[in-house]
């Protein structure tokens, strides 16, 4: 809900510059929300997100902080689903660069290892340029990073 809403709302609030008109989208790019990729007999299908200048492709991603991914194996199974992820909504929040814990580097370095592969076939597959990427904790958006695909590559090949 952070990152998307109807049209109406959003048009509500875009702020216009004087004598400027709001953005539509043109029909063209309506009709195209995927984009099609064969190996030999198999067809995929990928979910096109974001275009930038009619041509940049790019998939939007969300990434919850290393708290509330790893929070599972030290939570009460009694504990209300509720209530699961509050204390660490409430605690861990990413306010430095670099560092161990509560950076965007333990984040990036966790991409790496968990989450890198996984886009780099689906930024393949659907011919994407690369992922822009979201931190949040569920309740709260720390930061956002765009990484091309052959970053991406680069740190995991």
């Amino acid at each position: 809900r952070m990152l998307t809403m109807p049209p109406e709302e959003f048009k509500e609030m875009v702020v216009v510059p004087e004598g400027g008109e709001c953005f539509e989208v043109p029909p063209h790019l309506l009709a195209s929300t995927y984009n099609f990729s064969k190996f030999g007999e198999f067809c995929l299908r990928s979910q096109l997100d974001c275009v930038q200048g009619g041509n940049k492709i790019f998939d939007l991603k969300t990434r919850a902080t290393h708290a509330i991914r790893n929070s599972f194996s030290h939570d009460d199974p009694g504990v209300d689903p509720k209530d699961r992820y509050k204390r660490h909504v409430e605690t861990y929040r990413i306010d430095k660069q670099r560092g161990q814990f509560n950076s965007f580097e333990r984040e990036l370095y966790d991409m790496m290892r968990s989450a890198f592969l996984k886009y780099s076939v689906q930024l393949r597959i659907g011919r994407m340029h690369g992922a822009f990427v979201t931190y949040h904790n569920t309740a709260e958006i720390f930061g956002f990073q765009y990484i091309p695909l052959s970053t991406i590559d680069k740190l995991i090949y």
